[in-house]
């Protein structure tokens, strides 16, 4: 019993270790890789719960495939497409690139975006499974030193 609480101690001592030196490192790259992935992971959250509050996430005014869009637009937009899903099933971004501009002031997301919804069609108020795989290119910027949601394409709601 007592190697292993030796072994559990050696184990932390050198887990701080490698977090100081990754600090003293690279302090700045590993905080905003992480504040960037802690906004995608709110983002899927967010979806996943159909909770308004992902409107926070960007900035205003965003895009949305090139147009330009304000928080009332963004509200609206989001409560049509939340009232039309009865149950978000899964929302996940997977195989997450993400790059920084030089001054880390903006940076670019790719991601395989899949979302499996059920929709109420308005016609008939039956409901309709929806599974859907795309690729998802978010332009990130950081804001009063928080990064927020600038700009995106193949957003996983968009009509083709």
């Amino acid at each position: 019993m007592r190697t292993l609480r030796q072994l559990l101690y050696i184990v932390l001592l050198l887990g701080l270790a490698g977090s100081m030196v990754g600090c003293i490192g690279a302090g700045s790259d590993t905080a905003d890789i992480d504040q960037v992935h802690q906004l995608l992971d709110s983002y899927e959250t967010a979806i996943l719960e159909q909770n308004m509050e992902v409107t926070a996430l960007y900035t205003d005014p965003a895009y949305w495939d090139g147009e330009e869009v304000d928080e009332a637009q963004m509200l609206l937009a989001y409560g049509l497409v939340f009232w039309a899903i009865e149950e978000v099933h899964l929302f996940e971004l997977t195989d997450r690139d993400v790059t920084f501009n030089a001054d880390k002031t903006e940076a670019g997301v790719e991601a395989d975006t899949k979302l499996i919804v059920t929709t109420i069609e308005t016609d008939t108020q039956e409901s309709e499974t929806v599974v859907t795989e795309d690729d998802l290119h978010m332009t990130l910027r950081k804001v009063q030193g928080q990064w927020l949601i600038h700009a995106t394409s193949g957003t996983p709601f968009q009509d083709d």
